[in-house]
């Protein structure tokens, strides 16, 4: 919710169960705009999808407005639809957690931009820890497109995109500055993929019924989950080090962008934001 993130966007964010499994969409026009005292006030009008209607989020339907104030990267949310904080990691990405007050979920939330009219958006509704629904979704601004929502292309893997990647890297400190711009190149392979050159090598076990899939690399285990086109993975190391890793695919436009979070005893050291294009 920086600078970059104001204006008229048109969303489709396309929700799952807690299983994986494919509930519906929910379409929304969300609209960013700065108020006289500086805030900036959220407004979204959602339109769920018939498939929907018998899902929690069935609820959504209709107007949510929000407004939030900018404390250095720290955004916080003041209602009175959605109280809570969001943090930048950088220009264009953004993390978020609270409660949406009236709709009666807890919440986790993402922003990524993949460029100045495009947004790769998402989150989490759960109750107490409980998860009501998964959500990817694909934001364009509305002036570039008139009014049609956009979507994502039929291809869910990177992989079924496109062998090789390439792009940039971003580092950011648990404190929010920048601690380094870099390259990435990646290449797919029949057990997963492998990144610069093929220096550090992600390993994924064959995929089973349910989709969750054992993830190694180096010193590093953990298990991972693809949702639609979205990729989430948690791993170990037998130490003290955890890592998150997102990922979502925009297959139509092509852009892959992740997000990497390193815990060293529970507390975050640092944020890696990369974005990836087909070579």
């Amino acid at each position: 919710m920086s600078v970059s993130f104001l204006g008229s966007w048109l969303v489709s964010e396309y929700v799952y169960n807690a299983d994986g499994s494919f509930a519906g969409i929910n379409r929304q026009r969300r609209s960013l705009h700065r108020l006289e005292d500086g805030r900036i006030r959220v407004t979204q009008v959602c339109l769920p999808d018939e498939q929907l209607k018998s899902h929690a989020l069935g609820r959504f339907a209709g107007e949510w407005v929000f407004d939030l104030s900018v404390n250095g990267r720290a955004r916080r949310y003041h209602g009175p639809d959605v109280i809570g904080t969001g943090l930048a990691w950088g220009e264009g990405v953004i993390t978020g957690r609270g409660f949406w007050t009236r709709l009666g979920f807890n919440f986790t939330s993402f922003g990524l931009l993949a460029g100045p009219n495009l947004q790769l958006t998402g989150g989490k509704f759960h109750t107490a820890g409980e998860v009501r629904a998964n959500i990817v979704g694909i934001a364009v601004l509305e002036e570039t497109t008139g009014m049609d929502y956009p979507t994502f292309g039929a291809q869910t893997r990177p992989e079924q995109v496109a062998p090789n990647w390439s792009g940039s890297l971003r580092r950011v400190s648990a404190a929010g500055i920048v601690e380094l711009e870099n390259t990435l190149s990646r290449q797919y392979h029949a057990s997963g993929w492998s990144d610069s050159g093929g220096e550090q090598s992600w390993l994924l076990e064959p995929a089973p019924q349910d989709g969750i899939r054992r993830i190694t690399s180096d010193h590093l285990t953990g298990l991972s989950k693809q949702t639609g086109h979205l990729f989430e993975a948690e791993l170990a190391a037998g130490g003290d080090t955890i890592l998150e890793i997102m990922e979502v695919l925009d297959p139509a436009g092509r852009h892959l962008l992740g997000l990497r979070k390193w815990f060293t005893d529970h507390a975050v050291t640092h944020v890696e934001f990369y974005h990836l294009t087909p070579e």
